[in-house]
């Protein structure tokens, strides 16, 4: 399958089981397939193809309740070292009941609903006194004992600073996950573990479910797995992920010696809790930069004369798991808003990418 990558993590996990290794493709690889051109006004562009730098196309699909998500992503492959925070996704939202079909045309932008997000965290640990060990850290307060926090968030202004989660282990170590709030729908989930290798030393690995994360830890090194050298009593990872979800880790060890292995994950669901008043398709532009700020088409919404257009839709090839595929030309021009409050321009992006259905 030319530059086409899509991937969902049950069958990663199925696929490693029986010796997943990853193919590339082989051969002469003649005209691209899957290309990205987005001129910035009065700064450097982003022109991508699938196949080249490391850069990917990933296709993926989301049902819930009303409404289908199909999502196009370039991003980087995880064995990336420089740049590896930087993807452009584009995502068609699309009302369930109409036909399950995309089609040439124009579209209005997707605009955050009147009403606002809920967001829920929640973490999970085998660990008998996980609930005593956990401090949940929301706008200034102090949660103790809760194995879930639920808030909701305005939909018009600057996310909120975000939510902590403590896990301090007595006479281990203490780790902290950071993680802002975006106006998005999200549904992801991030593993810590905290691993001892028999007569080789302790190591920290970071797991996440989406088919494209980068991790970078404050030891220089890249990676979702790094080895504890002790020079330092605290390790940062900051976490990159496809699923919208950007988070820190940082694990501040007490001791040298581990009494077990520890893993804690951190799960987040955050979805729209009014109908958005949209039309019936609508269309979601994401971008996150070289440094990691998240750009986002809804975040106030959209005016003319910025548009999208579908310019064709055709049948490709199917993904290892059977699903099929849409390949998708379009244009468009669009504001994206950061959490920053920072803007870029966009005058006549083009893009040939693929989505899942």
């Amino acid at each position: 399958m030319r530059n086409l990558r899509i991937q969902i993590f049950f069958a990663c996990m199925t696929l490693f089981a029986l010796g997943c290794e990853k193919e590339e493709f082989k051969g002469d690889p003649g005209i691209p397939v899957f290309t990205l051109d987005v001129p910035f006004l009065n700064e450097d562009g982003l022109t991508v193809t699938a196949g080249d730098d490391l850069y990917y196309m990933f296709a993926s699909h989301l049902k819930q309740d009303e409404y289908t998500t199909y999502s196009g992503l370039f991003g980087k492959e995880d064995i990336c070292e420089e740049d590896c925070a930087e993807n452009f996704a584009i995502k068609i939202i699309q009302k369930s009941n109409m036909e399950s079909t995309l089609s040439e045309g124009t579209y209005e932008y997707f605009s955050i609903p009147k009403d606002g997000f809920k967001h829920n965290f929640s973490f999970v640990s085998d660990d008998v006194e996980a609930l005593d060990w956990t401090t949940w850290r929301v706008g200034g307060e102090d949660h103790v004992g809760q194995a879930s926090i639920s808030f909701d968030s305005e939909n018009d202004s600057a996310p909120q600073d975000g939510v902590e989660l403590l896990y301090d282990v007595p006479g281990q170590f203490i780790a902290q996950f950071e993680r802002p709030i975006f106006p998005k729908a999200v549904d992801c989930n991030l593993s810590l573990n905290v691993i001892r290798e028999i007569n080789d030393g302790i190591y920290l690995e970071v797991e996440t479910e989406s088919p494209f994360s980068f991790v970078s830890w404050s030891t220089g090194q890249t990676g979702n797995r790094i080895k504890v050298d002790f020079a330092s009593q605290a390790y940062a990872a900051n976490i990159f992920d496809a699923s919208g979800c950007q988070t820190k880790v940082v694990v501040h060890f007490k001791t040298k010696s581990l009494v077990k292995d520890y893993s804690i994950t951190l799960g987040q669901k955050s979805y729209v809790f009014s109908t958005p008043d949209n039309a019936e398709r609508a269309v979601v532009i994401e971008y996150t930069d070289k440094e990691g700020v998240f750009y986002t088409s809804s975040l106030i919404g959209q005016i003319l004369p910025f548009d999208f257009e579908i310019i064709s839709v055709e049948e490709y090839e199917v993904n290892e798991l059977g699903q099929p595929t849409w390949k998708i030309e379009a244009g468009f021009d669009c504001i994206l808003f950061s959490e920053l409050g920072s803007t870029k321009r966009i005058v006549g992006g083009k893009a040939t990418f693929a989505v899942s259905y």
